[in-house]
């Protein structure tokens, strides 16, 4: 298996008014990065309303995500960092900044 790092799927440092504004930035840079289409994005956005916070994985961390058939192209994912956490209203671990 061949993996390597993209450097235009890692951002630090962001600010973000809600969780889904940070899921759609995580998403535009998957999609920049040719991993997605827009629908791909779309989808995650309407994962997280249909489920909430079950993206939540941990303290501190969410990984919002959809079905690969919804517009994945390949394997890939982003890493977000915000400078302000937000809240997913998850009970055990928000805030998330990752």
């Amino acid at each position: 298996m061949d993996i390597h790092f993209e450097s235009g799927l890692l951002s630090l440092n962001q600010d973000f008014a809600s969780p889904e504004e940070g899921i759609r930035y995580a998403g535009e840079l998957l999609q920049k990065s040719g991993a997605c289409t827009p629908d791909y994005i779309e989808e995650m956005i309407r994962v997280y309303h249909e489920f909430g916070p079950v993206i939540v994985l941990d303290t501190g961390v969410a990984m919002p995500h959809a079905r690969p058939e919804k517009g994945a192209l390949k394997t890939a994912f982003s890493v977000v960092v915000t400078g302000t956490p937000l809240v997913f209203h998850h009970e055990e671990f928000d805030p998330v900044n990752v």
